[in-house]
């Protein structure tokens, strides 16, 4: 399952702020160590949600518009990005919730928007993201089962 946040260059947060944005927003949300907001390489980011182990796939990599095909109304939405951060989980409610977290409160702090399996394909404002996003983590608690099966194979 992938989310992508799209955003422009002089608006990459640090990691504290964007902590500290997660935590603004009533959410427990711990990065592992590690966890890199300007990873140029494709890695697990472990985290930890109200305790649990959480995490997800990241990279952020330079936005290039012919690797997309947009149609003309998501233009004046998407803008101008320069980068491109790329989230990944396997069907696991608690990397799932993870994913959420960040990479909703990722598009809000930037100004940038979101597009998600989740969320049909459609992109999703910055002003909107976490509002959506937090539907998905609430309804999600009753499914944590521990960490990705998945993952731990192939670890």
């Amino acid at each position: 399952m992938q989310t992508y946040v799209f955003y422009e260059k002089d608006k990459q947060p640090d990691l504290e702020t964007l902590a500290a944005a997660i935590k603004q927003k009533g959410i427990d949300y711990a990065f592992g160590d590690g966890f890199d907001l300007q990873a140029s390489e494709y890695a697990f980011a472990p985290g930890k949600f109200e305790g649990l182990d959480s995490g997800f796939d990241f990279i952020r990599d330079l936005y290039n518009p012919d690797d997309w095909n947009w149609e003309e109304h998501d233009l004046p939405i998407l803008g101008h990005p320069y980068y491109i951060a790329v989230f990944n989980t396997y069907s696991n409610a608690q990397e799932i919730v993870g994913m959420m977290v960040v990479s909703s409160v990722l598009a809000e702090i930037t100004g940038g928007v979101m597009l998600s399996d989740f969320f049909d394909d459609e992109l999703i404002k910055s002003g909107s993201a976490f509002e959506m996003a937090k539907e998905i983590i609430d309804s999600s608690r009753d499914q944590f089962d521990g960490p990705s099966k998945i993952r731990a194979a192939m670890a």
